[in-house]
């Protein structure tokens, strides 16, 4: 018995680094799940955010019904559809070979609170944010007295900003609602979080060169350029 139980707690105890080694006192069954979960999660694809901004319901959305849990609202629509094309291009589905994983999130001004409610059923995760800075507050003359017209949503298009504060996920990647998702992203996110250089047909500019490391990409808005400007 006694020859059986050394074999027995040698094979248990290669299966751990010398610094995973339990004490006396240490619970086994404790040690080798965690050490499980933590192979499982080495295994499993990176979760890439995909967020997006929602700085009100919209006019549609008044006009239909009240219902906080309306499903036909433009918001809703546009979310539900970009949602969908962020799905088929991930590691949940077989339809584009994806191999990231993903997680919906929107940001979302508290004046926005009302439709929310469908977007947390589309599998969004919603996040409150109030403008983080006051217009009042802006230094700049230009900036302070034209920000509140500018665009569709004035001073609440800075909510984007708060896209930097989601710390938790490898990549964030801020999308319009306007927007869809035709293919995967694979060499984006591998040049970014893994440092694989990408093929020189996915390089606008491949004899300028690459950075050894890229935290921050910021695509320009081509459907929004107008034909006259270079």
């Amino acid at each position: 018995y006694l020859s059986g139980f050394v074999i027995c707690y040698l094979m248990v105890a290669s299966l751990f680094d010398e610094g995973d080694a339990p004490d006396h006192h240490g619970d086994l069954h404790d040690i080798l799940l965690n050490r499980n979960q933590q192979q499982l999660q080495q295994q499993q694809p990176p979760k890439i955010a995909y967020a997006i901004t929602v700085t009100s319901c919209g006019a549609a959305f008044k006009q239909t019904t009240a219902d906080p849990h309306a499903a036909v609202f433009q918001v809703a629509e546009g979310a539900a559809v970009l949602a969908h094309s962020i799905h088929r291009a991930s590691s949940r589905s077989s339809s584009l070979g994806g191999k990231y994983d993903y997680q919906l999130i929107a940001l979302y001004h508290p004046e926005a609170e009302p439709c929310m409610g469908v977007l947390r059923e589309l599998g969004y995760r919603t996040i409150q944010r109030e403008v983080f800075v006051k217009v009042d507050e802006i230094e700049g003359d230009y900036l302070r007295e034209k920000i509140r017209s500018s665009g569709c949503c004035g001073e609440r298009e800075n909510i984007k900003f708060e896209a930097f504060t989601l710390t938790e996920y490898p990549l964030v990647l801020l999308l319009d609602l306007d927007c869809l998702i035709l293919k995967p992203l694979d060499v984006l996110f591998d040049f970014m979080l893994r440092g694989i250089v990408p093929p020189p047909e996915h390089v606008q500019w491949p004899n300028l060169g690459l950075p050894n490391q890229t935290e921050f990409m910021y695509t320009l808005d081509y459907h929004m350029v107008s034909p006259h400007r270079e």
